[in-house]
């Protein structure tokens, strides 16, 4: 069983829900520069106070590939539309910098789910459209199809959480082991 880091939980939810708010208010409100670079800050400040930094730099840059290539799964489908664009970009820098925060969360205040893969689905296929359906009340996205892409969100997150946790959890205990190994002098 992998332990989150006892008193860890609630600043790493704190740095996530700044995250999301900084990047979608400010990209709902033609500011999506400064709330990535918010981002930016929060996930560097999570870098700075993790235990097995190898391990959380692993989880952290798997999820903002995978998370990328989901991002253009969903823009080249028209599922999903972004505000914040920059001319050279498919996908928006501040939904990345999400990417990256939400990856920083597998090993802190979503660490229960690396020993609850079950759970994990249940909560991704719930949390993932949630939270895109919060998104668009504040107006950083739109869905034009939005019974689709709810449904196509729904999906991929249920396969998604529980494949990041696992990840999360892998990249973990191989750190605990090499941690192990080298403090036995091997």
């Amino acid at each position: 069983m992998t332990q989150t880091k006892p008193g860890s939980i609630l600043p790493n939810l704190f740095r996530y829900q700044l995250t999301w708010l900084a990047t979608i208010l400010g990209a709902a409100h033609g500011k999506s520069d400064l709330g990535a670079f918010i981002g930016f800050l929060m996930v560097v400040l999570h870098f700075k106070r993790c235990h097995h930094l190898l391990a959380e730099y692993k989880t952290v840059f798997s999820t903002l590939l995978i998370g990328g290539l989901w991002e253009l799964f969903l823009v080249q489908q028209d599922l999903v539309v972004y505000q914040g664009l920059s001319p050279i970009t498919i996908v928006p820098v501040w939904i990345l910098i999400l990417w990256a925060a939400f990856g920083a969360t597998l090993n802190g205040c979503l660490g229960w789910f690396k020993d609850h893969l079950g759970w994990s689905v249940v909560f991704g296929a719930l949390g993932g459209p949630l939270a895109w359906y919060g998104g668009a009340a504040l107006g950083a996205l739109s869905l034009p199809n939005p019974p689709l892409g709810y449904g196509v969100l729904a999906v991929g997150w249920a396969v998604m959480m529980p494949l990041l946790s696992f990840l999360a959890r892998y990249f973990t205990l191989n750190s605990e082991f090499i941690d192990q190994e080298v403090g036995r002098g091997r």
